[in-house]
This record gives structure tokens, C-alpha cells and sequence, in this order.
């Protein structure tokens, strides 16, 4: 299939993120992390396949430099921080928003 043949499909509207500092895809998930108008930090995840969404805040020490997404599957996402790498898994976060 080439991108010609493909139709976009609206899932449904994304939160509003503010600043986008990282990011990151695989196995069709998708996550993103960044500032909030707030002036908090947190990491947004989606399903791609039907736009499932879950979002997790970041504690405050390990946003900025180590607060970089790295890895992204069904089951977790693994991000950077003060020390090393840590993981938070997506059915620790409840059912999300459908």
C-alpha cells in the first residue's frame, strides 16, 4: 500500500499538550511527553489503532534533561532519569480514556 492510497481517519481529539519535548512510536503506540500550559510535565499515550488514551505525570526530578522517552510497546513505556532508566507500565494506569 502506498501513502496515495491510504485515507486518514479521525479517531478523536487529542488533548492539547503545550510543548512537545519528546517523543516516541513502536508496535502502535505512540507517547509523548512535554510541558503543559500548567507548567507541569507529562507523558500522553495512545493506541493508534483507535486512539486509546492514557497519560501519566512525571515527578518533577526526572523531567528536563532525563525526562527523554525511549521505548514504547503494549505493555510499558521507558523513559530516562536521574540514575538510569525507568519504566511505567500502561496497566498500572487504569483503563484511560476510551
Amino acid at each position: 500500500m502506498n501513502a496515495a492510497s491510504r485515507i486518514p481517519t479521525k479517531r478523536r481529539p487529542a488533548a492539547h499538550v503545550g510543548v512537545v519535548l519528546f517523543s516516541v512510536a513502536n508496535a502502535g503506540y505512540y507517547a509523548l511527553g512535554g510541558a503543559l500550559d500548567s507548567g507541569t510535565s507529562s507523558v500522553d499515550v495512545y493506541r493508534l489503532s483507535d486512539a486509546h488514551h492514557w497519560s501519566f505525570d512525571l515527578p518533577a526530578k526526572d523531567w528536563g534533561t532525563y525526562g527523554q522517552l525511549v521505548y514504547i510497546d503494549a505493555d510499558e513505556v521507558w523513559y530516562h532519569m536521574w540514575g538510569g532508566v525507568a519504566r511505567q507500565r500502561l496497566d498500572a494506569l487504569g483503563p484511560g480514556d476510551p
